[in-house]
């Protein structure tokens, strides 16, 4: 049974606990394949004492942790010819092993992605959970889908995704980003497993994500996936601004073009980019979402401009503060 798994750990300038979490997959006879993504010379000792007991494929300078995982599913073929699921996970012994025999089972189970999601307690660096809170809840506003933890490196694929996997953009930690998107966007089931929350002693002080660099890259995708959003939102804003200069009356009308351009946009861009398996339920699910939406919004801007005679310049900030916490409880109804 082991053989049809693979582990693929992205490596770049490991501490022995690399070489511990590797020992504990052999243990359990699990194959593992280490991708080196260009580690300078002088760690060459961490794995020398590891790739004759595993696969191993070393890339010829850093290129990030999203090239170093694509690399390994393009050479999973052709070095795992058996298997049949690949199990990322993390060099640091973020993982347990018990967590990825568990997603094995799980993915012989379903027979579909499996994403590990974390307990963020109090025990986890305030600098770490609000990095995570802050992506979901960017993504849930941008995507209209939400995942509980969508930065979790313990995920489990069968082999079928690897060419779409190796396809995805993004070389650094956007890369995971993208993938779930990507996932998402063409309907591919998400089954959510939790895992133990394994945080290092030192406060993941050796980790390689660049706090403000990597963070404005996710964002960065995070704005392009939520576009016709932008978008949308623009067009709402600029509409009610030119409505009320002439003094209209039925201001509260620009929502349903709005909304209405927002989800053809939407669709014609995920239709390009991200073609579904399931092109009818994307359809509906969206022209749900913007009813939804649309006659919430309308329903918030007769409230507060006509029932309680609030100010427009004051209606309407509030009014975009509230529908971008209204589409994020939605996202969470909305989840895959």
């Amino acid at each position: 049974m082991k053989k049809e798994f693979v582990i693929l750990i992205p490596s770049y300038e490991p501490d022995e606990q690399l070489i511990k979490v590797v020992d504990s997959l052999i243990n359990e006879e699990l194959p593992v394949l280490v991708v080196n993504d260009g580690s300078s010379e002088q760690y060459d000792a961490v794995f020398n004492q590891i790739k004759d007991k595993i696969q191993y494929i070393k890339l010829d300078h850093n290129q990030g942790k999203g090239a170093a995982l694509k690399e390994g599913y393009k050479n999973i073929p052709t070095l795992f010819p058996e298997a049949k699921y690949v199990i990322t996970a993390d060099g640091d012994g973020q993982h347990s092993t018990k967590d990825i025999i568990k997603m094995s089972k799980l993915l012989l189970e379903k027979d579909e992605c499996v994403l590990g999601i974390r307990p963020f307690n109090k025990s986890v660096p305030f600098r770490s959970r609000f990095g995570n809170y802050f992506s979901q809840t960017t993504r849930g506003l941008a995507t209209k889908t939400y995942l509980k933890d969508d930065q979790c490196g313990l995920r489990g694929f069968p082999i079928r995704y690897l060419e779409e996997l190796s396809k995805i953009k993004g070389n650094r930690y956007d890369y995971e980003i993208n993938q779930l998107t990507s996932f998402q966007l063409r309907d591919y089931p998400i089954i959510p497993m939790e895992i133990e929350l394994i945080y290092p002693k030192d406060n993941n002080k050796k980790t390689h994500f660049r706090n403000v660099k990597d963070t404005w890259n996710i964002q960065c995708v995070i704005a392009f996936q939520g576009l016709p959003s932008l978008i949308s939102l623009s067009l709402l804003i600029a509409g009610l601004l030119l409505l009320y200069h002439f003094g209209y009356s039925f201001h509260h009308l620009i929502i349903f073009p709005a909304y209405l351009i927002s989800a053809c946009l939407t669709l014609l861009m995920w239709t390009i980019l991200e073609p579904s398996q399931k092109p009818l339920n994307r359809v509906l699910k969206e022209l749900l979402f913007t009813i939804i939406k649309m006659t919430s919004v309308f329903a918030l801007m007769y409230l507060l401009i006509d029932a309680f005679k609030m100010s427009f310049f004051i209606a309407i900030p509030l009014l975009v503060i509230l529908a971008c916490f209204y589409n994020l409880l939605l996202s969470r109804i909305f989840v895959n």
